[in-house]
């Protein structure tokens, strides 16, 4: 079981890097199609760039959920864990060294990106092996992904004017009409 459990966190790590890659680019390719907003990268803003790990995070998690959630402790609590981390190591690694060096790169931003899933998936497994937690943390679990579904749906087409959701080089937010 272990072992299978950790081919499905290494298939996870795979599916959001590759799917993640592509929705940096499918809202531009599709035409700008608004739909398509709701998951892909509508702008460079940190924000935008959440969504590239996060709604991957989400498809992959259902698609676990139906092949292995009877052969796991902790589902909920690990998925939401993972799911979690991702942005939250993005965007706070993001500005802490953009604020020591004074600026991006493109190669550290691709770095890093890969380190959150890495490191979301990570955390995800290990929760998994853990004994089972009390059923508060998976209601707990179930709401705040809930929550994160609901900001993540709503914030690229009604983003508040936070630095987070800011595309600094153009100081637009969320779509803009060009």
């Amino acid at each position: 079981m272990d072992k299978s459990i950790r081919y499905w966190h290494i298939a996870g790590v795979l599916f959001i890097i590759i799917s993640g890659t592509f929705l940096h680019f499918v809202y531009e390719w599709t035409g700008r199609w608004m739909p398509v907003a709701l998951v892909a990268a509508v702008n460079e803003s940190t924000w935008e760039h959440c969504k590239l790990a996060f709604w991957p995070a989400i498809i992959f998690s259902v698609i676990e959920y139906f092949c292995i959630k009877n052969k796991v402790n902790n589902f909920f609590p690990a998925r939401f864990t993972a799911i979690l981390l991702m942005p939250l190591l993005i965007t706070g690694i993001f500005y802490g060294y953009t604020f020591i060096l004074g600026h991006h790169h493109l190669a550290i931003d691709i770095g890093l990106f890969v380190f959150a899933v890495t490191a979301g998936e990570a955390a995800s497994y290990n929760i998994m092996k853990q004994k089972q937690l009390k059923s508060a943390y998976t209601y707990a679990a179930v709401i705040g992904l809930a929550v994160l579904i609901t900001l993540f749906s709503l914030c690229t087409y009604f983003p508040p004017r936070l630095f987070i959701f800011e595309e600094v080089k153009s100081g637009k937010y969320g779509i803009s009409p060009d």
